[in-house]
């Protein structure tokens, strides 16, 4: 609870500090005679804009079966080398090398420690204190900013509980922008760090034959960095883990059962539609399947 009041006062801030670099932009680019009425403009701008990509993220989470960010196939090792190449993660690094060399990590780090930030009893507004004052220092690269928060919170908290966090926070309307930004950052490490999809799966505690696997958020924070590596379907990627555990029978029985749950439902259907289409790129039968799902035993 404590982190989701962090995210939402984060995501208030950085929306302050969007707000004030919008009406500097505004201010020198547009000559307005009446200052109240450019102020309007900008501020409708502004939350437009934020409205706008609020949609596009809520849009892109929805249905992770029909984006693929990368559409190449490669193996493991190749796979990677080459999305480290990518423009997109010379970006990431660039802002990484930024905040290791520039000092400002140590003070994102050592205002998080001197603020008891992780603590029991932690406040929200230690939370938003830290948040403003590492947004400031950062006010010319907010995206090194979010960086240096992320590596942060990764240090105190661990991989696997900042990703339980947010995935809390995407499922909130006033934190899923943030969280978006923030969990990809968390992807693009674990890019950097060279992580394969198996030891994320690992890194995460997913275990295929825990009877609540398809209700863990978790997995959905498995199959975005399937996405991020490439993998041209993370639908196909969860039926092969699947298939280490339950034989086709086994796993279509338990999919009726997920569909009719509310949180599973969707990934329910996903896997079952790899699962058909997996069945149709092998060329089985009817009678195959027939067999596969032990429908001819009395």
């Amino acid at each position: 609870m404590v982190f989701y009041c962090f995210i939402l006062l984060l995501a208030l801030a950085l929306q302050e500090h969007i707000d004030a670099n919008s009406a500097v932009i505004t201010a020198s680019s547009v000559n307005v005679t009446k200052s109240g009425a450019s102020n309007r403009l900008t501020d409708a701008r502004g939350h437009r804009h934020l409205g706008v990509r609020a949609r596009s993220v809520v849009d892109d989470d929805e249905d992770i079966s029909e984006e693929n960010t990368i559409g190449i196939k490669l193996p493991g090792t190749a796979k990677l080398q080459s999305l480290v190449s990518s423009q997109a993660f010379k970006k990431f690094a660039t802002n990484v090398k930024l905040r290791l060399t520039s000092g400002t990590q140590k003070t994102t780090d050592d205002l998080f420690k001197s603020l008891n930030i992780g603590e029991v009893k932690t406040e929200p507004f230690q939370f938003k204190i830290w948040a403003e004052s590492v947004t400031t220092t950062y006010k010319k690269n907010p995206e090194a900013g979010q960086a240096a928060m992320v590596s942060t919170l990764r240090d105190h908290y661990g991989d696997e509980p900042l990703a339980s966090f947010l995935a809390e926070a995407l499922r909130s309307m006033h934190t899923v922008i943030v969280a978006k930004q923030f969990e990809n950052i968390l992807l693009d490490s674990w890019l950097a760090e060279k992580k394969t999809a198996d030891e994320i799966f690992s890194l995460l505690k997913l275990m295929v034959d825990e009877d609540a696997f398809l209700k863990n958020p978790l997995l959905r924070t498995w199959m975005s960095y399937e996405k991020k590596l490439g993998t041209e379907s993370p639908n196909h990627a969860l039926l092969l883990k699947l298939r280490e555990r339950y034989d086709d029978a086994e796993l279509a029985n338990m999919l009726i059962v997920a569909k009719d749950g509310r949180s599973t439902r969707t990934i329910a259907r996903e896997v079952e539609r790899a699962q058909l289409k997996d069945w149709l790129d092998n060329q089985k039968t009817t009678e195959d399947v027939f067999k596969l799902l032990r429908l001819n035993t009395d």
